[in-house]
């Protein structure tokens, strides 16, 4: 078989119409779950272990 039989068997392919490349438009878009706000929330706990710390620190140190 030669390159120029190759080139026809791939255009002979059936592409599908620009229409049907979409998604349908009927689908209705899923409800939007709860957000949760992780980053505030993590800084938030972050900050209470710090200062928890600190203080058990300043506990320690200044304990006669």
């Amino acid at each position: 078989m030669t390159t120029g039989g190759l080139k026809t068997l791939a255009t002979r392919r059936d592409l599908p119409l620009r229409a049907e490349w979409q998604a349908p438009a009927a689908a209705p878009a899923p409800p939007p779950a709860a957000h949760v706000p992780l980053f505030p929330l993590l800084v938030l706990c972050c900050v209470l272990v710090m200062l928890l710390s600190g203080g058990l620190l300043l506990l320690l140190i200044l304990e006669p």
